[in-house]
């Protein structure tokens, strides 16, 4: 009977800590996918200063245990990141990263509690996640884009025809960036002006008062928004028209054009 009672005791004990285990891994992976989004939101904020403010605010959109994730000032860092020694140093020169880490611990009076741990004297467990976002790389491309370039006929071989045709109003195309998924591009700077025989100069966004829908073609996704301005298709090795067309976007509304960040699918 007493050693019944000794092996069931053991199995409890087992049981309570693979359910306080799973609790804390679960609340690690919500501080991490918290963590990630403020530090990739805190690199929009770099060349402003408000990459602190920025990265806050992106951790707050997140929860961990159930609560929104709020990160203090001092858990944001900005400084240099070097890729070659995979080192941070907090206010380095070039500034091209932000650190964020985010906790769940007693210091900060939000330790993940445990279910069962607290027979065994653990109530609680610390749990802290930490991300560096950086920008190691970045290129100044000068281009001069045809004012009757079609976004339509992107990638796709000579005498394909979509209202325009190519190669003869195929849009430039942007060489010289490597980018893998998920990698994070700024633009800091747009700006030039696009003349349209006929029609005179207008800025990079185009003619605002002349709004313009055009439906999917080629494999490449439909579009709303003001006539004549410069848009980009972001494509793989592969000719558009072999794979669906993503959904349409719809730039009319001032508010769908004036975004800090931005997540395009392929075409």
């Amino acid at each position: 009977m007493l050693y019944g009672v000794i092996c069931m005791t053991v199995m409890i004990g087992i049981a309570a800590l693979a359910v306080d285990y799973g609790q804390v891994s679960l609340v690690k992976t919500e501080l991490q996918g918290a963590a990630d989004a403020a530090a990739l939101n805190g690199l929009t904020g770099l060349q402003g200063g408000t990459a602190v403010t920025a990265a806050q605010a992106a951790a707050l959109e997140n929860t961990a245990s159930g609560a929104a994730v709020s990160v203090p000032s001092s858990d944001v860092q900005v400084g240099n990141w070097a890729p070659s020694t995979k080192v941070f140093t907090v206010n380095g020169s070039p500034s091209n990263a932000v650190r964020v880490t985010t906790r769940r611990t007693a210091a900060t009076n939000n330790a993940v509690r445990s279910m069962f741990g607290g027979i065994f004297g653990a109530a609680s467990k610390d749990v802290t996640a930490m991300t560096v976002a950086s920008n190691t790389a970045s290129a100044d491309v000068t281009f001069n884009v045809g004012a009757l370039a079609s976004p339509w006929v992107a990638g796709m071989p000579n005498g394909t025809y979509a209202q325009c045709s190519a190669p003869t109003n195929s849009p430039f195309l942007v060489s010289g960036l490597t980018l893998r998924d998920g990698d994070k591009l700024q633009f800091f700077n747009l700006s030039g002006n696009i003349f349209v025989p006929g029609w005179g100069n207008f800025p990079v966004e185009g003619r605002t008062d002349v709004p313009v829908t055009n439906a999917a073609r080629n494999g490449i996704g439909g579009m709303s928004g003001p006539c004549h301005a410069v848009i980009g298709v972001f494509l793989n090795d592969s000719a558009p028209n072999t794979m669906s067309a993503p959904a349409s976007l719809d730039y009319l509304p001032w508010a769908n054009r004036n975004q800090t960040s931005y997540s395009p699918q392929l075409k």
